[in-house]
């Protein structure tokens, strides 16, 4: 009991952070700003009324096609607790703290699962709890949080045996794609990982589970979405057509050369976030980024990289 106690103190005691930021900024000064929270809440606003999934800040009142549905209809929720805005930013702020600590209770369980000590687990769940993205993401209305709720949640059950669980991993995978279309990767990964462990069964189960979330999406949005030669609207209502209409074999090179230092600026900067703009701070975390890339490919080479839960269980039963 004094355990349970115990743990429940530290995992409080890690949420205060993001507590205080949340609290701190629960009017939300930066809403909006980057574009995307704006589009989810007037989303979610569309559905509390009952209008449908709809953008209805765009005069044409266009079927919202470019996003799932699944994180608007979660913020659905703050619309019908509060229909006065901007004052229901605050309870908005509340609804986004709390899948940080889901994700975090989440997270906790995938590295007790994977075969840490409770003591490296806590460590671990710490770096992530104080991370100042989370921290961020946490108090604004982007869907990168609820969206990994459910990434978590699918390794989790895709691990267990049983024909329950993968049937719960795949409708897990499924909610997380419909929170952000990335989620679609599960839907190669999940079933190549257990094709790996010669799990055929098991990983058909997970394709037919989710494949009707993929295909529910995919069709509802090619069946709304407006035929539209404006850039503007395309840029709202269609993500394939606007990259399609802009990037091209004249600018394909420069597509590629920018999403690259991106992406290495990003890992990078997991370890040295982005507090500001500076050349030699990014140069930094993109080294940072290849060696991480590199220490992959080290324990690739070194047969390191298996099934990490099934290494360390046989590592704890030898001992």
């Amino acid at each position: 009991m004094l355990h349970h106690v115990k743990s429940v103190f530290v995992f409080l005691l890690l949420l205060v952070p993001s507590a205080r930021f949340a609290w701190q900024n629960r009017d939300m000064p930066g809403f909006a700003s980057l574009h995307d929270d704006g589009l989810f809440f007037v989303s979610a606003q569309s559905l509390a009324s009952g209008q449908g999934y709809r953008i209805p800040s765009l005069p044409e009142n266009p079927a919202q096609t470019k996003f799932p549905p699944l994180y608007p209809l979660y913020l659905s929720i703050i619309w019908r607790l509060n229909v006065g805005f901007p004052a229901n930013l605050a309870l908005g702020s509340f609804g986004c703290w709390l899948a940080l600590a889901a994700c975090l209770i989440l997270a906790w369980r995938l590295y007790r699962n994977d075969g840490y000590t409770e003591r490296y687990t806590w460590v671990l769940v710490a770096l992530l709890g104080l991370s100042p993205y989370m921290i961020l993401f946490g108090a604004t209305m982007f869907s990168e949080i609820f969206f990994t709720c459910f990434v978590l949640a699918t390794f989790l059950f895709s691990r267990r045996a049983g024909t329950w669980a993968i049937v719960a991993a795949g409708l897990t995978a499924g909610c997380a794609y419909l929170s952000r279309t990335a989620g679609i990767a599960l839907f190669i990964s999940v079933p190549a990982w257990l094709l790996w462990r010669r799990d055929q069964r098991r990983a058909g189960i997970f394709a037919l589970v989710m494949l009707p979330f993929v295909a529910g999406w995919m069709l509802w949005s090619h069946a709304h979405r407006l035929p539209a030669a404006d850039a503007t609207l395309t840029y709202y209502t269609d993500y394939l057509g606007y990259q399609f209409n802009n990037v091209g074999f004249d600018n394909i090179a420069v597509v590629l050369w920018k999403n690259a230092d991106q992406i290495l600026y990003g890992m990078g900067a997991l370890v040295l976030p982005k507090i500001f703009d500076a050349l030699p701070l990014k140069i930094l975390t993109q080294v940072l980024a290849v060696a991480m890339l590199a220490g992959v490919v080290r324990m690739v080479r070194r047969g390191i990289a298996i099934d990490v839960a099934r290494r360390r269980r046989a590592i704890v039963d030898h001992r």
